[in-house]
This record gives C-alpha cells, sequence and structure tokens, in this order.
C-alpha cells in the first residue's frame, strides 16, 4: 500500500440515500425500514479506504438531513469526502424491497436531484493531485446531459494528466437504452484504460468497439481498451492486458445479499492496481472482495480491511484467537 499523499483512486458521481426493508414482503406492509446510502461510485471508494487506500469520492447532495447522510457515511468508512451541497435540489433517494427471499425490487427518486447536476468544474480540480486511478460508471453519464459532459471532458484530462482512467459500464435500463449506453462508450474509448463488465453488458461493449456480437476472441484482442475485465458473478472473471488473457473463479462463500458485489469487485481490481498485483491476482483481490460484499447485508458494509482478507478464506468453523 501507498504512504505518499498522491491519491490512489479518485471515484465521482451520484450517491443517494437508501432505505430498503428489513425483512422479505410488500414494502408497504414492513414496519422497520434501515437507512442507509447507496452509489456505484461510492461503494468502490469505500471498498478501496477500507484496504487502506487513499481514495476520493466527488459528487452533489442536496443541502438536506440525506446529504449529510451521505457525507457522514462516506466520512465513516474512511473516504476523503467533497460532497457539494445544493440547496436548490434534493438528496437522491432510493427505496429497495425484498418481495420475496431471494427477489429484490428498487424505486429511484433520483429525478432533479444534486447529483444529477455534477458538472466537470466540480471534479476536474481533484485532478491536480494526479490520482493514480481515476474511476466512474455508465449510471453517472447517463443521469443528465450535464453529468454526461462531466464524465467525457474529466476522464479525457485524467487521460491526458497520466491517470489510469477506469469505467464501469453498469447498465441501468430505466436511465438510458443499450444504444445510448454504446455510444457513450464509444465516446470515451480514447480517454479509458480499464473497462468493467457484465456478460449482459457484451452487447453494449461489442456495439462500442465494433466487433461482431459474440466473438469474445476479438474482443480481448481489441486496439481500444488496454485492460477489458468481464465480471461473471458466480461464475468468476476474465481480463485481458494488451491481449493476454486470464480467468479466475468466483470465491465461494454464502450469499446473503448480491446488492454491490459487482462494485465491491471493482474495488479489488483497483487496489490490486495501485498494490502493483499482476493481472490474476488484481482478479482474485476482486473476487475476494465480492465475496465479501454478498456474504453480509447491504451493498458495502461487509467490506474487509486489508487484514480481513484471508478470513473469506476460512473453515466455516473458523474462530479468531
Amino acid at each position: 500500500m501507498t504512504s505518499d499523499l498522491r491519491p490512489d483512486v479518485l471515484a465521482f458521481g451520484e450517491t443517494m440515500a437508501l432505505f430498503h426493508a428489513t425483512a422479505p414482503g410488500p414494502l408497504r406492509h414492513n414496519a422497520q425500514l434501515r437507512l442507509s446510502c447507496a452509489g456505484a461510485e461510492s461503494t468502490v471508494a469505500i471498498g478501496l479506504a477500507r484496504l487502506g487506500h487513499h481514495a476520493t469520492w466527488v459528487g452533489r447532495v442536496g443541502a438536506d438531513e440525506l446529504g449529510a447522510l451521505v457525507r457522514d457515511t462516506l466520512r465513516g468508512s474512511g473516504v476523503d469526502v467533497y460532497a457539494i451541497p445544493d440547496p436548490t435540489r434534493p438528496t437522491g433517494l432510493l427505496l429497495r424491497s425484498l418481495r420475496t427471499p431471494s427477489a429484490t425490487r428498487v424505486a429511484y427518486y433520483r429525478a432533479g436531484s444534486a447529483g444529477a447536476t455534477l458538472a466537470a468544474d466540480d471534479v476536474q480540480p481533484f485532478l491536480e493531485g494526479r490520482p493514480r486511478v481515476v474511476h466512474t460508471t455508465g449510471i453517472t453519464a447517463a443521469l443528465s446531459p450535464r453529468a454526461r459532459d462531466t464524465v467525457v471532458r474529466t476522464m479525457d484530462r485524467a487521460h491526458r494528466d497520466g491517470s489510469l482512467v477506469s469505467y464501469d459500464i453498469n447498465f441501468r435500463a430505466r436511465l438510458t437504452t443499450l444504444a445510448e449506453a454504446a455510444q457513450i462508450l464509444r465516446e470515451l474509448l480514447s480517454s479509458i484504460d480499464i473497462l468493467f463488465f457484465g456478460e449482459d453488458e457484451l452487447p453494449v461493449v461489442f456495439a462500442a468497439l465494433d466487433i461482431p456480437d459474440g466473438n469474445l476472441e476479438a474482443l480481448f484482442r481489441n486496439r481500444y481498451v488496454h485492460q477489458l475485465v468481464l465480471k461473471r458473478g458466480r461464475h468468476g472473471a476474465t481480463a485481458a492486458e494488451d491481449g493476454r488473457q486470464t480467468t479466475v473463479p468466483a470465491t465461494e462463500t454464502v450469499s446473503i445479499d448480491s446488492v454491490g458485489a459487482g462494485d465491491s469487485f471493482v474495488a479489488g481490481y483497483l487496489s490490486g492496481i495501485v498494490d502493483g498485483l499482476d493481472l490474476g491476482d488484481r482478479l482474485s483481490r476482486g473476487a475476494e472482495l465480492g465475496a465479501f460484499s454478498v456474504a453480509a447485508a447491504g451493498d458495502w458494509e461487509g467490506l474487509p480491511t486489508h487484514d480481513e482478507l484471508s478470513l473469506i478464506h476460512a473453515a466455516p468453523d473458523y474462530a479468531e484467537r
């Protein structure tokens, strides 16, 4: 792990307040809701901070109690937080319920939110410190035309300044279409060094990189992006770096809550980048953080410290002495 003042990772995007049910059933019949916060980029920042890295998150929040919740939660997890308060717009809100023990329903209240108005001028001052990695997702790019411009301009400058630029497609059908997601990715290709995507997002990648749909070998030999990382959930992950391909299995664990696993995987992989690990070990650390995530309720609550990484491989009856 690093010790100088240069930030390891700068992540930017929207973080929302989260109310989620504590028991299965219709949300309207849940007598108790748990209050937390959720955001793809902030989960990555928390995962990195927990591992001892210098992680920074930049975003906009409302000048309200939910905005204060976001700030306090991230700071309490060790993240350097720059949450620009907006007195005219609210912090976005996410409701999550368990309709059955295995089926999750979500409802977003983010239209007109403070987070959707994030501007390039909000983020770019934090590039002056030359972070090793700058990370965001397709969620941020899809929030509004202004947020899309922020992603394009920030990633372009970060790339020119020598940071590694990391982008997770994180496709959300409620925000955009597959075709629009591919167009956004196409605009960003000249800036991206590390591209994360799931199997359901492969059509976006094939379209953006002008590769015949389904031709994974051609995809992993592409000339556009230096590191491609395919997240395959319980089937592990595959990555290619400058055409060299590696696959690792998923880290076995008991799954309690799968929400946030993909972002946790990204945090583990980027931690490996910062620590100078080779491609296979980066993937393995990503798989470990994904396993920690699904083994606990919540998006980021179960993420480990560096000293705890080996616990995910401990025997079921292991007891620390």
